[in-house]
C-alpha cells in the first residue's frame, strides 16, 4: 500500500463512512497507469473492510482503434481482478458539436454525468474516486496561473468535492509509475498525451521537468501551496456567505450599499454566489468587475445581462433574476425505466418501478431541482411519455379541470422554468405536471403497484476543469 495514498485517505477523510453509514466506491477507470494504480489501491484497501467497489469506463469514441483497445483492456482487467465494470460508449465529438462546446469539456461532462447516473443505479455506492495526482495538480496550478486565475483557480484540484474523491492527490506521476512497476501492473498509454499541440501536454512534458530540475519535487511543492490556498479560500468563502446573508432582502434582492462597503475580495465572492442563486452560470472575472462597478456607481439605475441571469440596480436595491432561456423546440419523448434525458440537455425524467426511496434520495444529492410523484400502475393507460407544454394544456385533479397557465401563474413559477418543465402523459393525456398533483384517480394507494416518476434539473457541480 502506498504511504501517500494512505495519507490522503486519512488527512482528507476520503474513505470514512457517511452519515447514513454507507461507504461504497465507484472507481473511474481509463486504463492508463494512474487509474489502474487507483483501482489496485482501492481493491487492496477494500479487502477485509466490506467496502463495495465497482469500476466505470467511458469510451468517448475519439481515437479509433486506440479507444477500442482501452475499453477491451479495462474489461479484461476488471474480469481478472473480479471488479464489476460498467461501460459507456458515446461520441464526445458529436456531443461537443451538438452543444457547441470544446471536445474536452463535452467528454468531461459525459464522464461525470455517467458517474452520477451509476451512483443512482447502485444504492451501495456513495462516492466516485478519480485518479488525479499531485502532478495533475501542479499542471492545473501552472495552467491556471498562466491564464491569470485568482485564488479560487490557484487552489488546484481539491482532494474532495461533493461525492468526488481523489485518493491519489498526494502521489506524483513518478510514484504511480514506480507503484505499477513494483506491483507488475499492466496499463495502456494514451497517444494524445504526448501531442505538444495541447498546452497542458507542453506543461507536463517541458515545463514541469524544468522546474523540478531547478527546485526539486515541484509537484509536491505545488500540492503544499494549493493546500494552503484552499484554507484561505475556505475562510474567505465563509465570510462572503455571512456578507451575502446580511445583505439579502429576499426575492433575489440585496442591499447594494452593504455589498459596496465590503472589501473587494468578499464582495466578489458574494456577487458570484448571488448570480448562482439566481440560476446563472459561474460568472467570469469580467462579469464580477462589471458588477463591482455597478456597486460603486451609487444610486444610478443600472442593468446588466450575465450568462443565465440579469442584474439591475435601483438606488440601494440590487436585484438578481434568472434570464429566461429560449423555449425548447416541441418534443414528445417515450419514457423507459431509469433516466430519460430531456432535449434541453439540463433536465431528465427518471422512471422507477416501486417506491425507489433510496434512488430518490440519491437524485436529491445530484440535482438542484427534484420533484417526484407516485402513480398507481393500474391507472396508467398505454405507455408513458414526456412532452413539452402546448397552448391550452390542462388536466383534472382535486375535483376540477385545471389550466396549466393558471396553475403556473398562481404558483409564481418563473417564466424560464415554465418553458422547460415537461408534462408526463399516457394514452389519455396529461398524467402529471411536476410540482402539482397527479391526474384525478391516478395517485398510488396503499397496496397498489407503484410507479415513481422524478423530474430532475440542474446537476450539482461535481468536477472542475479537468
Amino acid at each position: 500500500m502506498n504511504d501517500r495514498f494512505l495519507a490522503a485517505v486519512r488527512d482528507f477523510s476520503l474513505l470514512e463512512r457517511g452519515e447514513d453509514g454507507r461507504l461504497g466506491v465507484l472507481a473511474a477507470l481509463s486504463g492508463g497507469p494512474d487509474s489502474v494504480a487507483l483501482l489496485h489501491l482501492l481493491l487492496a484497501y477494500a479487502a477485509g473492510r466490506g467496502v463495495p467497489l465497482r469500476a466505470a469506463h467511458v469510451n468517448h469514441l475519439l481515437r479509433g482503434e486506440e479507444s477500442e483497445r482501452d475499453e477491451a483492456f479495462c474489461r479484461a482487467l476488471c474480469k481478472k481482478l473480479g471488479v464489476p465494470l460498467d461501460v459507456l460508449r458515446e461520441d464526445a465529438a458529436a456531443k461537443a458539436k451538438r452543444e457547441k462546446k470544446g471536445i474536452e469539456e463535452a467528454a468531461r461532462d459525459l464522464r461525470y454525468a455517467y458517474f452520477d447516473e451509476l451512483l443512482c443505479r447502485y444504492p451501495e455506492l456513495d462516492r466516485v474516486a478519480t485518479a488525479h495526482t499531485a502532478t495533475d495538480n501542479a499542471e492545473t496550478l501552472l495552467f491556471r496561473l498562466s491564464r491569470g486565475a485568482g485564488l479560487t483557480g490557484l487552489c488546484g484540484i481539491p482532494p474532495r468535492r461533493g461525492h468526488i474523491i481523489r485518493p491519489m492527490i498526494l502521489m506524483t506521476r513518478e510514484d504511480v509509475l514506480a507503484y505499477c512497476e513494483r506491483e507488475s501492473l499492466a496499463y495502456v498509454t494514451d497517444g494524445s498525451n504526448a501531442d505538444p499541440a495541447y498546452a497542458r501536454n507542453r506543461i507536463r512534458l517541458r515545463v514541469l521537468p524544468e522546474l523540478s530540475s531547478l527546485f526539486g519535487d515541484f509537484s509536491a511543492a505545488a500540492s503544499r501551496t494549493a493546500l494552503l490556498l484552499r484554507q484561505d479560500e475556505a475562510f474567505l468563502d465563509g465570510e462572503a456567505g455571512k456578507l451575502l446573508s446580511a445583505a439579502r432582502a429576499g426575492g433575489g434582492v440585496y442591499d447594494a450599499a452593504l455589498l459596496a462597503s465590503a472589501p473587494p475580495a468578499l464582495s466578489a465572492r458574494a456577487l458570484r454566489a448571488a448570480v448562482k442563486e439566481a440560476g446563472g452560470r459561474a460568472p467570469e472575472a469580467e462579469h464580477i468587475l462589471a458588477l463591482q462597478k455597478m456597486l460603486a456607481g451609487g444610486g444610478v439605475c443600472w442593468t446588466l445581462s450575465l450568462p443565465g441571469a440579469a442584474v439591475s440596480r435601483d438606488r440601494d436595491r440590487l436585484t438578481f433574476l434568472p434570464r429566461a432561456p429560449e423555449p425548447p423546440a416541441p418534443y414528445a419523448l417515450p419514457l423507459s425505466e431509469g433516466k430519460n434525458p430531456l432535449p434541453d440537455g439540463d433536465g431528465a425524467v427518471w422512471l422507477f418501478s416501486g417506491g425507489a426511496q433510496k434512488e430518490t434520495e440519491k437524485l436529491k444529492n445530484v440535482y438542484k431541482i427534484l420533484i417526484y410523484a407516485d402513480l398507481d400502475r393500474d391507472t396508467i393507460k398505454g405507455s408513458l411519455s414526456a412532452r413539452s407544454r402546448r397552448e391550452g394544456d390542462g388536466y383534472r385533479f382535486g375535483g376540477m379541470f385545471r389550466k396549466l397557465k393558471k396553475l403556473y401563474g398562481d404558483a409564481k413559477l418563473p417564466q424560464n422554468e415554465r418553458a422547460l418543465r415537461p408534462l408526463v402523459c399516457d394514452g389519455d393525456g396529461i398524467l402529471w405536471a411536476p410540482g402539482f398533483p397527479v391526474r384525478e384517480g391516478s395517485a398510488a394507494k396503499p397496496g397498489s403497484q407503484t410507479v415513481r416518476i422524478c423530474y430532475a434539473r440542474g446537476a450539482r457541480p461535481a468536477s472542475e476543469e479537468i
